[in-house]
């Protein structure tokens, strides 16, 4: 939203009034000349207030300048002061600290920036969302836990099995919900949202001006948001840690990305990466408080968005840090920066919901995780080996077919993929339930 001017400030304010002594029958070219100004101080355009001198200091951080230093650890997480939170809007020193600390770090926090009414509002209309989704996952869950005890054919249970009276396994609303419901790890669920309005949309979320302070530097003021989402991760026995990873592949493979003047040679592909700024970020918001680390936090590799080989990332890192916030807060993250999710082990066993908002710049949008044919969190499976001819042009002209065939990856095939998926991505999980049960009963 534009700034609001001051509250003496008003464009009419810099035309001269007429005096109160002024002849009512003043001549034509003395009216016209008032309205002419008048009418310029109308069009005139209005001050910038809010980003103060600053602006300009703003539009010239050098992303190469900041990325090689080292990331320092006691600047991650900004504490917003009482005049930010009246004005709305993120001072010029906490801007620059948050601008050279996620260069340096691949990764900034800004405590409890979005309204805490925002917050609930949002959690309350995921839970519903997601609890038909749950619902449905149980069921399945359970159907699949009395196949393994009685030795049934999975491919049996799929084809005609039940998991409930009357109601066949594979017409379970968690196998047609796969377009916007994807199961990345066992019981971590992304959930896509819908972007427009409250309250997935809302201003806090969607368009928050401290966020917005940041993303407008580091991807330009015409980025965009991709796609708005939660991140659900299950607790109980089903809880499992996630492998290291990054939201997408590097612009620039192997060599490529690390050579350069800047940081060459140094360990992890460390080089150009440094020098290139970021083309997608992620904005997480918890929306339960993250202080326990017994809940499952996000944990990030620092300064692993400046290397190209994934596996060094994590070793070459300054460290291994999650984050004790407050519900609201924004944990703004380079798309290329290694995390991972921990296990949620928290005693209560309730879920750990965080909001996840993409910006990418215009022409970037994620084909990998989003795409038509990623459905339920499962590409479809590869026909042929990558480095034979066959599997080179499955490489190159697959995308293009499922493009055409889109209704394909969302049908019967789709589903089917989904459910033998989850089975390989659930068997440790189940057998952890199957054993605890067992271990009950035995007692």
């Amino acid at each position: 939203m534009p700034a609001k001017p001051p509250p003496n400030h008003s464009p009419a304010s810099t035309t001269p009034k007429p005096s109160k002594s002024a002849a009512p029958g003043r001549s034509s070219s003395t009216l016209l000349a008032v309205a002419l100004a008048a009418l310029l101080g109308w069009l005139a355009p209005q001050p910038s207030f809010g980003l103060g001198a600053g602006s300009a200091a703003r539009s010239s951080f050098a992303w190469a300048d900041h990325s090689p230093r080292d990331c320092d650890e006691s600047v991650l997480q900004i504490r917003l002061d009482d005049a930010e939170r009246r004005a709305g809007v993120l001072s010029e020193a906490h801007t620059q600290l948050a601008l050279a600390t996620f260069a340096a770090c691949g990764v900034v926090v800004i405590e409890e920036a979005v309204p805490i009414d925002e917050v609930a509002a949002f959690r309350s209309r995921l839970d519903e969302r997601l609890a038909p989704h749950l619902a449905s996952r149980r069921r399945v869950r359970d159907a699949l836990k009395r196949a393994m005890v009685e030795r049934h054919s999975l491919k049996a249970l799929w084809e005609g099995g039940e998991s409930e009276r009357g109601r066949r396994v594979q017409d379970e609303e968690m196998f047609t919900d796969g377009r916007t419901v994807r199961e990345r790890n066992s019981g971590r669920l992304d959930v896509e949202l819908p972007w427009r309005g409250p309250p997935f949309g809302s201003d806090g979320f969607a368009h928050n001006p401290f966020a917005r302070a940041v993303l407008s530097v580091l991807l330009g003021a015409s980025h965009r948001l991709h796609s708005t989402h939660a991140v659900v991760s299950l607790g109980g026995l089903e809880a499992e840690e996630q492998h290291w990873h990054r939201d997408n592949d590097l612009l620039f493979e192997g060599d490529q990305q690390g050579r350069g003047a800047v940081g060459e040679g140094q360990p992890g592909g460390q080089g150009a990466a440094a020098a290139v700024p970021p083309y997608a970020i992620n904005v997480f918001v918890p929306l339960l408080p993250q202080r326990d680390a017994a809940r499952g936090p996000t944990q990030f590799a620092l300064g692993s968005h400046r290397h190209s080989r994934d596996g060094l990332g994590a070793s070459v890192a300054v460290a291994n840090r999650t984050f004790a916030v407050g519900a609201g807060s924004l944990i703004i993250a380079d798309y290329r920066t290694l995390h991972r999710g921990l296990r949620n082990v928290a005693a209560d066993q309730q879920t750990r919901p965080i909001a996840m908002l993409i910006y990418g710049r215009r022409w970037w949008s994620d084909t990998e995780n989003y795409a038509a044919a990623n459905y339920g969190g499962f590409a479809p499976p590869r026909r042929h080996d990558r480095d034979d001819e066959e599997g080179l042009r499955e490489t190159l002209l697959t995308p293009l077919e499922r493009a055409d065939d889109s209704e394909t990856w969302t049908g019967a095939a789709a589903r089917r993929t989904l459910f033998f998926g989850l089975v390989n991505r659930w068997e440790a999980s189940l057998r952890r339930e199957l054993d605890a049960e067992y271990g009950r009963r035995a007692r």
